[in-house]
Parts: structure tokens; C-alpha cells; sequence
């Protein structure tokens, strides 16, 4: 009882008067920090009272809170009201709630675990198996794989197929696929194309088709795309030769086309004219016009497509760039910079048309230029012409961004991002709102966060010169300055790099690069070392510094290098000037990269000196 009365007292010592009260926020991350300390009593009767004093409090209402107060419940081995609490805990992240793939979620997976657990401890083991088998899914979702091994772990004292399937799914141990039936070996091909492990899905469809001799169509056309991603065009080509379906003469003209066999990648498109296929293959053709220099073709074939999107209309205006067709390109380039404001190209198309605009007699030069150069020189330019103000503060916005940062400085990002979505902290004014929702997460410390809520709401921020700082911000200053008494590297280039490899993650996992520099992962140290910036950024530095004084200052060189590798830059066409010309490189997927790491560079070069 005397716990219950302090417990009253510091909820009556949080009640202020605000139009935005976080304690039901503060008093539920109490009872969070009482579990974690292993205080389980302690942290329900803070539940209890929590709901007893909060019954609108958003996370209760939309069932977040339901899943913390059921573990506390069984961590008390109080069984019957655990299952009642993780029942009621079916909360789905609005990210879930609008994904196209019927995959569960992050909630979903932990509550469906103790649920086996629980099970398991009342003998129930039919019911605990109903559980903990809703866990092995033949897709991959990071969140998931760790409770996926646990469940695994018990689900194989109940049949031996799970051992095979964990031998084959998380040791690779492909002998086991005989022990296995068609749809497990089928459901294993997926979950390895979806983790992009292309080789290993492919040894199981081959598995498949060497011990049944056929397989479905689905798995087929999995098949197809697993050999296109590993590159193997020439396979593809050979396996379709005889097709007559249209999803595989789709794919057999992509694969004449990345062999550059140009007149049958069209002959394999020009089947699929007025099929359901219709609209893909006349920009595919558009766009092998283009890039032989047949811009009419081009130009016919793009006019003929019914949808509209930021491809085909930048493609269109390429064209009239080359055919040097001043009326079209004012038409096209008019309705484009209203409906892709923050496309990379549009600060070329925008400095075109002021030149026509002032009748210039070459208002086509500006395009000559290469990509390094032209990109800064345009990047200068937008920023210019950017307002550099935001409207003062009201009382109203002041006391949100308060009771934002109150939630993040308690350090749990789920609960701050439950606060963003609840609807509570919202303004009429979206462009404060973002303002203030971004303050709050750089200044509770959740930079990645920050990272990507700024892209999500980019159109907006591209709007005001202080709000690109969200979109290219220097995050982890005090690391970096330290670092850099030891290594002397421009700004620019350090942030431009964990922008690009990192997005601002600390702990980013890539394939070969890990932390918030993409640096190159040793054995011998763990990745808890690699995750912290300070050590992360001392060895990107480093490596850095090297390429610095190897290219001499060459900015565009010194970033490819340290991004791709100097054997990849190697393969790379410079100009004299040491600068590029994107046009001569022919895979579409590198161009961009590449356009992005130029844009980036050029916007931390402009907004920062």
C-alpha cells in the first residue's frame, strides 16, 4: 500500500498545466524502467495505477502499452492475466499497416513468443507450438530473426523438420534440403531472394529442379530474376528461348538488353505492345533510343505512354535538351518542377529555362558541362534562391516541442515515435510541425531518426534554406572535430560519406561495411567497437585522409574511392579536368549513386561554407 501511495504522489507532483501533458508518458516509462530493473511488483502497481488514471492515454489505446504490462505479468509468472494482456496487445505501427506484403510485425513477432513461452510453462505444448510455429516465415524481416532462432530451439523437440530447416535457413548447410518437402525447400528459396543472398536461393530452385524436374511458375520466375541479379544474362536468355509467357519475354528483353544486344532486346519488347506489359516496355524502348542516339523514336514512343512519372517526363525533356526544342521544353519543364520539385535534375532544366526565358542564343550550353562542376554550380544557385526564415514561435508550438523533447530525453525511441504518430503533437502549420518534430529528435539525440524523418517530409524541407540542414545535417559534430585534430579532411567530405554509407545509423550493418562511415569490418574486433562513432569515424577518417593526399584534393575522386573502391574508380572515365560525364556510364543504377553522392557533396559544400 505504501508503494501505491508514492506512487499517486509522483503522478500528482508531474500534473502541470499544459496543452500538451506527457506525464501518462512518464509514468508508463517508470514502470518500463522498474521491469528492466527486475522491480516487477514495483512496476505493476505503476501499470495499476497507470490504468487507472490514463484510460486515454494514446499508448494504452492503441494497445503499445498492453504487450509491456502482459511481460511484466509474466515475468511475475502470473500466467492467466499475461495471456489476457498480450491477447489485447495487437498493436501494428502505421508503417506495417500501409506495407503491400502481408508480413507481420516487430509487436507481433515478440508477443507470439511469449505466448509460446507461456504455453510451454502450463504443459500446453499443442498450443505452445501454435505459437513459436507463426515465427518460421519464408520471408526475411530483420526484427524477426531473432525470435524466429528461439523458436526454432524449441520447436525442433517436436519434429525434426524444423533442424533440417534451421541447418539450411541460418547454417547453410544445403545437404539437409533432401530431409525437406517441395514448399519447405520453395518457402527457403524466397526467404534468401528477399535477403538478397541470390546464390543461395538459387541452389535451392536448383535443388528443386534437379530432384522434381519441374517446378512452379512462381519459383520460375523467381528463378529468372535471381540470374538477372547475379548477372547472368546469357542463362537467361537460353532458359526463355522457348518461352511464350509474357512475364518471361518481359525478362528476356531486359537480358538482351543488359548484354547491349540492343535490336532483339526491341524485336522481345515489341511483342508485348498492348499487353499488360504495354506501358514498361515502350519506356524500356524510349529509353535504348535515347540512348542511341535516335531522340525522334525516343520522343514518339515516350508520347505514346499513358502514365506519367518523374522518369518519363525527365526523359522527355532530355530529349528536347538534344533535339535543342526551345517551346517543348518550356512546356514540359513548367509542369515538371510542379510535380518533382526535388529532383535531382531540375536545377539543370531550371538554369536552361531561365536561359530561354532570357532569350539567350545557347541556353543548351549549360548542359555541356560535366556532372561535378554542373551539380555545385546548380546546388549554389537553388540555395540562393531559397527564404532563409521561419515564422517565430508561438506559445502553442514552444510547449510542443517541450513536451516532445520531455518524451525523447527519456530515451526510448519507440515511445517517442509512438507520441509523433499519436496525432497529439500536431500544429495546423505543417512546416513548424516538421520544424519541431525534428528539433525534438536531434535534441533527445535520435539523429538517425532525425535522418529519416527529414527525407520523408523532403518536399517541404527543400522549401527553406534552414530546414536542408535536417536533410544534410552534421550530426555527431563533437566525434568528428575530435578526430579531426588528428586528421586534417574537409567537412564536406566526412559528412557527405556517413550521409551516403550510413544515413546517420550508428549501427548500420552493410554487406562489408559497418557504422556510421561504412568502414571495413576486422575479425579480431567486434561490432559493439565498430558501432561507436568515435572509433568509426577515427578509421573513416583515416582512410579518408589517405585518398585525400592521393587525389590531391580531387573531391569527386576522393569520395568514389573511398565509397566504391579505387578498383571500381578504375573503371571510371574521367575527363581532363578530373571531373565526370554521367552519360558515359552505362548502368543506370551507378548513375544515380553517383548523381546522389555529387548532389550530396554540393549540398553540404553550399550550405555549410
Amino acid at each position: 500500500m505504501r508503494i501505491k501511495v508514492l506512487v499517486l504522489t509522483m503522478i500528482l507532483s508531474l500534473k502541470v498545466f499544459s496543452a500538451y501533458n506527457v506525464d501518462d508518458y512518464i509514468l508508463f516509462h517508470k514502470g518500463l524502467q522498474e521491469n528492466e530493473k527486475e522491480n516487477y511488483r514495483r512496476s505493476e502497481l505503476i501499470y495499476e495505477v497507470y490504468l487507472e488514471n490514463y484510460k486515454d492515454s494514446y499508448p494504452l489505446i492503441s494497445n503499445y502499452a498492453k504487450y509491456y504490462i502482459a511481460k511484466n505479468y509474466y515475468d511475475l509468472k502470473n500466467y492467466k492475466e499475461a495471456i489476457i494482456f498480450f491477447n489485447r496487445a495487437v498493436y501494428t505501427p502505421e508503417k506495417y499497416i500501409k506495407q503491400e506484403t502481408f508480413k507481420t510485425n516487430f509487436f507481433q513477432y515478440r508477443r507470439d513468443f511469449y505466448m509460446g513461452k507461456i504455453y510451454s510453462e502450463l504443459k500446453d505444448f499443442k498450443k505452445s507450438e501454435e505459437y513459436y510455429s507463426r515465427l518460421i516465415k519464408n520471408y526475411y524481416d530483420p526484427d524477426l530473426t531473432k525470435y524466429e532462432k528461439l523458436a526454432f530451439e524449441q520447436l525442433i523437440k517436436f519434429n525434426d523438420n524444423y533442424k533440417y530447416l534451421y541447418a539450411v535457413k541460418y547454417q547453410e548447410k544445403f545437404e539437409f534440403l533432401d530431409e525437406l518437402k517441395y514448399e519447405n525447400v520453395a518457402g527457403l528459396s524466397e526467404y534468401f531472394y528477399e535477403k538478397k543472398e541470390y546464390l543461395q536461393s538459387k541452389k535451392c530452385i536448383e535443388y528443386l529442379i534437379e530432384t522434381y524436374h519441374d517446378i512452379d511458375f512462381n519459383l520460375k520466375k523467381r528463378y529468372i530474376n535471381i540470374l538477372l541479379n547475379l548477372k547472368e544474362n546469357k542463362k537467361v536468355i537460353e532458359l526463355t528461348n522457348q518461352e511464350k509467357d509474357y512475364y518471361m519475354i518481359f525478362y528476356r528483353g531486359i537480358a538482351f538488353s543488359r548484354e547491349r544486344d540492343y535490336s532483339r532486346a526491341i524485336y522481345n519488347y515489341k511483342k508485348l505492345l498492348n499487353t499488360e506489359y504495354d506501358e514498361d516496355v515502350k519506356f524500356r524502348m524510349a529509353k535504348i533510343y535515347y540512348d542511341l542516339q535516335e531522340y525522334e523514336k525516343s520522343r514518339i514512343l515516350i508520347k505514346k505512354c499513358n502514365r506519367e512519372n518523374e522518369k518519363i517526363s525527365s526523359i522527355l525533356l532530355n530529349i528536347y535538351i538534344k533535339v535543342k526544342n526551345k517551346k517543348q521544353f518550356v512546356k514540359e519543364y513548367e509542369k515538371f518542377q510542379i510535380k518533382y520539385p526535388s529532383n535531382y535534375k531540375n536545377g539543370v532544366y531550371y538554369l536552361i529555362y531561365n536561359q530561354i526565358m532570357k532569350k539567350d542564343k545557347n541556353p543548351w550550353e549549360i548542359e555541356n558541362y560535366n556532372a561535378f562542376f554542373i551539380g555545385n554550380f546548380i546546388v549554389r544557385d537553388y540555395i540562393v534562391s531559397l527564404k532563409d526564415d521561419l515564422e517565430k514561435r508561438s506559445f502553442e508550438e514552444k510547449t510542443l516541442k517541450d513536451a516532445l523533447v520531455k518524451i525523447g530525453k527519456l530515451n526510448d525511441k519507440e515511445l517517442f515515435d509512438l507520441a509523433i504518430k499519436s496525432g497529439t503533437f500536431t500544429l495546423k502549420n505543417k512546416n513548424n510541425d516538421n520544424s519541431i518534430i525534428l528539433e525534438s529528435l536531434v535534441e533527445s539525440g535520435f539523429y538517425y531518426e532525425a535522418y529519416k524523418y527529414a527525407v520523408g517530409h523532403s518536399d517541404k524541407l527543400y522549401e527553406n534554406k534552414r530546414l536542408l540542414s535536417y536533410l544534410y545535417p552534421k550530426y555527431y559534430k563533437k566525434e568528428v572535430e575530435d578526430v579531426k585534430k588528428e586528421y586534417l579532411v574537409p567537412d564536406s567530405l566526412v559528412y557527405t560519406i556517413i550521409n551516403i554509407e550510413s544515413s546517420f545509423n550508428n549501427r548500420f550493418k552493410g554487406e562489408n561495411k559497418i557504422g556510421l562511415m561504412g568502414v571495413k569490418r576486422e575479425d579480431k574486433l567486434s561490432a559493439e567497437y565498430y558501432f561507436s562513432p568515435k572509433n568509426n569515424i577515427l578509421i573513416g577518417m583515416k582512410k579518408l585522409e589517405k585518398y585525400y593526399y592521393k587525389y590531391k584534393g580531387n573531391n569527386l575522386k576522393i569520395l568514389l574511392a573511398y565509397i566504391y573502391g579505387e578498383k571500381e574508380i578504375e573503371k571510371i572515365n574521367f575527363e581532363l579536368d578530373g571531373d565526370i560525364n554521367l552519360d558515359t556510364i552505362k548502368n543506370n543504377l551507378k548513375r544515380k549513386e553517383i548523381e546522389e553522392i555529387i548532389y550530396t557533396y554540393a549540398f553540404y559544400s553550399g550550405i555549410y561554407n
